[in-house]
């Protein structure tokens, strides 16, 4: 019986990111790469970053100094986040692809293309 090499890898993948507990969530996560419509950015890196709070808080930092602070929660695959920083915010939507201890890549649309920032916890 022949098996598809790429199959068993992306199964093996999924079975080793499929535990979605928002406890795994909480401390700090600085990113380790971004990717857009399938081409890693260029970009500094040092400023990306998440802070989630084991009281449903998180702080986002960004390039050009962008940052959003509020509320999160996880149901399911998802992590949703309310930003209430800015007044014109809504709730947004995050597919999370992998939650380790220490790894956690999360994947969305922006500016119509697929983006995914892989990040590691930060010690």
């Amino acid at each position: 019986m022949k098996i598809n090499f790429h199959l068993l890898l992306g199964l093996l993948v999924l079975a080793g990111c499929s535990d979605f507990d928002e406890q795994k969530l909480v401390g700090k996560w600085v990113a380790t790469e971004v990717v857009e419509g399938g081409r890693p950015l260029d970009i500094d890196l040092s400023p990306v970053g998440f802070e989630f709070s084991a009281d449903g808080n998180y702080h986002f930092t960004s390039t050009i100094k962008y940052e959003e602070a509020g509320t999160y929660f996880v149901d399911g695959t998802y992590l949703y986040t309310l930003d209430t920083l800015n007044e014109a915010s809504s709730e947004k939507a995050v597919e999370i692809n992998c939650l380790e201890d220490n790894q956690l890549i999360l994947h969305m649309k922006a500016n119509g293309k697929d983006k995914v920032i892989k990040l590691k916890r930060d010690e």
